[in-house]
């Protein structure tokens, strides 16, 4: 088969979850013996063209426009029989699709993929207070919530319309689209979730840093990684961290990322708990550096409020990391609480708390969730088999 991809963002222009997905399944797709191509937008790369990666534009919103006129001429140049949009906001060509077919000229079957649901996003961009504190999204997240949000949710319903078959990733994804789009337009959504390479953790690493491992050496060792933003929930990790180091203050929290000028609000809450010596700040590292600080780490934590379905735990699972996360989204489905993770609920400190001491006081249970984790992964979330999901519903 002949396969485009189309996507917003693709590596190495931007570090991001969806572009790491369109990358995997690229690579998987042609290993299975299908030419693949990718649209999307960004700086052009050296690499692009052996890669067969086209670039549209370095802006967002002017690559998805000239997006939609690339399509068209992809398709005729390399006979396309399969277009995945994976959360692409390139939609607008689809208008075209009625019009070839009834002028009998073949039009790509068209598998729309979709991460996350703008309508549930776009709800959590709204300040939160907590422990009295107040925590408000910056002027550029309600920029998105006012203005972006609604433009996707719109292009998103135009791919959701115009394709004919729709993916999810997760049970509580397809949720989301039932009490929306589905209320306008009744559609069967199929769900694959995402996966991850099961080598992902023996991949060479460029980097060590000796002097945090040394800082490191005999600590039970937390690690968060990911934007800084408000849903994220990065300061609830901080409050619940000032309790749990009252019990066991053998205890280090990584927080690799940031973005989105919240480092300055971190920094101050870290110093406002008094907890610089229980928190080492890396900030943000290449995607290749991931692997190193994963291996350094006993507890992977992400206390968020909504997501897709992570990238970043899924690689915390393929190491035998035991995951802290939330009850939301995908991690319904990718972990059993107690078994291969731990869920809590939103904004439960108190549980986000007594899960960590729990943890610490008993480390075979970190040890025996980490390993179902990874079996999980093997069995489940591989992107040997999910790719291969993905290729039987573009045959079907």
């Amino acid at each position: 088969m002949n396969i485009l991809i189309i996507t917003d963002y693709f590596p190495p222009d931007k570090i991001g979850g969806v572009g790491e997905i369109a990358r995997n399944l690229q690579n998987y797709y042609q290993k299975k013996g299908n030419d693949t191509y990718v649209l999307t937008t960004g700086k052009k790369n050296p690499s692009d063209g052996s890669s067969k990666v086209f670039r549209t534009s370095p802006g967002l919103i002017k690559g998805v426009f000239l997006g939609n006129f690339y399509v068209l001429d992809l398709i005729k140049k390399y006979n396309i029989d399969v277009i995945n949009l994976h959360q692409a906001s390139t939609t607008l060509f689809l208008f075209a699709k009625p019009f070839y077919r009834i002028l009998g000229k073949k039009f790509p079957k068209v598998v729309n993929s979709f991460q996350v649901n703008y309508f549930s996003e776009l709800k959590e961009v709204r300040s939160v207070s907590i422990q009295g504190h107040t925590f408000r999204p910056l002027f550029k997240e309600y920029l998105e919530k006012f203005i972006l949000d609604p433009m996707h949710i719109v292009l998103d319903f135009i791919g959701y319309v115009f394709s004919d078959i729709i993916t999810v990733v997760s049970s509580e994804n397809r949720k989301e689209f039932y009490n929306t789009f589905c209320k306008v337009w009744k559609k069967e959504i199929k769900i694959i979730p995402n996966g991850v390479d099961p080598n992902f953790g023996s991949l060479a690493l460029d980097f060590k840093d000796e002097d945090l491992e040394k800082q490191l050496k005999g600590k039970l060792v937390l690690t968060y990684i990911g934007v800084f933003r408000v849903r994220k929930r990065v300061f609830n990790l901080l409050f619940a961290l000032k309790e749990v180091v009252k019990e066991n203050k053998n205890i280090t929290l990584l927080l690799i990322g940031g973005g989105r000028k919240y480092e300055d609000k971190v920094l101050n809450l870290i110093k406002e708990l008094d907890l610089q010596n229980n928190v080492k700040f890396i900030g943000p590292v290449p995607n290749q550096r991931v692997p190193y600080y994963l291996k350094l780490t006993d507890i992977f934590c992400l206390p968020t409020s909504y997501e897709g379905m992570p990238i970043a735990i899924l690689e915390a699972m393929s190491l035998g990391k035991t995951v802290v996360t939330t009850r939301v989204s995908g991690m319904v489905d990718l972990i059993e609480s107690g078994k291969d993770g731990f869920l809590t609920k939103v904004d439960d400190i108190e549980e986000i708390k007594r899960t960590i001491l729990e943890l610490s006081a008993d480390p075979s249970k970190i040890v025996n969730a980490g390993k179902a984790a990874r079996k999980k992964i093997e069995n489940r979330y591989d992107w040997d088999i999910v790719s291969s999901e993905y290729l039987e519903v573009f045959r079907g």
